[in-house]
């Protein structure tokens, strides 16, 4: 009935929803993609004057409201988007993308797109390691040095599936690994799923693990865009664990979804 009554409202709603994604694509940004959406609803949206009757036509809708209403909404969703996009990524009151870090995490990341990587031979392990461990799973891998740490990005879309328990074995596998070729290397290792990271490792902190981990420990990596002052702060109060010996990681237990 809504396509016989009010085709442009389902035409409209499919251009917006066309765009959007699409611009989620691109900028891996579930705020941008509701906002282009929310605009498009917005403004094509709303009844408009007939010049040649002088009455206003039936304004585009969508379950019999009109689209600029559900524009509105999809903008008020935006928010929530954004804060999602930021995965916790609010620091001190302040936005992360305040902290220049997050533009070179945001380089580094996008490199998982193609899997670039700076070390062939350890992107070569982790790849064999992956899929040794996790022979079904599709991935993506990114791998970022400097002259005392490595950056270990990886994507799968099958995260949430993966127990607790095994993410934390896959990151040690990682952490491994890395170390198996320079042993005094500072590891930081993210794993994220299709949108959101559920796996974090550093060289500070205990493992995070669950639906949603901040990946703002991940920054620290940038050690050596620090301040003189900030790194002399860092080294006296992060010091870094005496790393494991290199073993496979156990993934004994079958996967099954984290609690």
């Amino acid at each position: 009935m809504i396509i016989i009554y009010n085709p442009m409202g389902a035409l409209v709603g499919l251009f917006g929803l066309i765009i959007g994604v699409a611009l989620f694509v691109v900028t891996q940004s579930l705020a941008v993609g509701f906002l282009a959406i929310a605009g498009i609803w917005c403004w094509f949206g709303r009844s408009k004057l007939n010049l040649e009757t002088g009455k206003k036509r039936a304004a585009p809708s969508f379950f019999f409201i009109p689209l600029f209403y559900w524009g509105i909404l999809v903008a008020i969703a935006a928010y929530p988007a954004r804060l999602v996009d930021n995965a916790g990524g609010l620091n001190q009151g302040q936005p992360v993308a305040d902290d220049p870090r997050a533009d070179q995490f945001k380089l580094d990341e996008a490199g998982l797109r193609t899997n670039q990587s700076d070390a062939p031979e350890l992107s070569a392990a982790l790849g064999m390691l992956i899929s040794e461990t996790l022979p079904s799973e599709p991935f993506n891998l990114s791998v970022k040095s400097s002259d005392d740490a490595v950056l270990v990005l990886i994507k799968l879309p099958g995260l949430k599936e993966l127990s607790e328990r095994n993410r934390r074995a896959l990151l040690e596998g990682v952490r491994n690994a890395a170390q198996q070729q320079r042993p005094d290397v500072q590891v930081f290792v993210g794993i994220k799923g299709k949108l959101l990271y559920g796996a974090i490792l550093t060289p500070d902190q205990p493992m995070q693990v669950g639906k949603i981990v901040s990946k703002d420990a991940l920054y620290a990596f940038y050690r050596s865009e620090e301040t003189p002052d900030e790194a002399a702060v860092d080294a006296g109060l992060n010091e870094s664990p005496q790393s494991s010996p290199p073993t496979q990681p156990d993934f004994t237990d079958s996967v099954m979804p984290s609690e």
